[in-house]
């Protein structure tokens, strides 16, 4: 499922990623190429520890928060879904997240 993650520039020129659906999940990356794999690394490590997990609805681009106090960010789409093993297990199983990149 696609879920979309408002990213900025720290002072480190570091980028940042928040996520409305996770927000307990504050992603990192060097570079912008680096920031899928950082998300999903942050959301696996939020949601590695609830058990059964489900992927929360994403929501719509419309419905997504302004972010006045970060005029220099922009949203980026991050596709996270589970595994082939757990969505054969079922809704209930837990989710290992991946992005495109990490499937080649």
């Amino acid at each position: 499922m696609g879920y979309y993650a408002f990213i900025t520039r720290g002072e480190t020129r570091r980028y940042c990623a928040r996520l409305p659906d996770f927000p307990e999940v504050t992603a990192w990356a060097d570079s912008l190429n680096a920031m899928p794999g950082a998300i999903t690394a942050a959301v696996r490590e939020c949601v590695g520890d609830l058990h059964p997990f489900r992927l929360p609805q994403p929501t719509p681009f419309q419905s997504l928060p302004r972010m006045e106090e970060a005029l220099d960010g922009f949203w980026l789409l991050v596709e996270l879904k589970a595994s082939r093993a757990e969505r054969a297990a079922g809704e209930d199983a837990e989710v290992a997240l991946s992005t495109p990149r990490d499937e080649d």
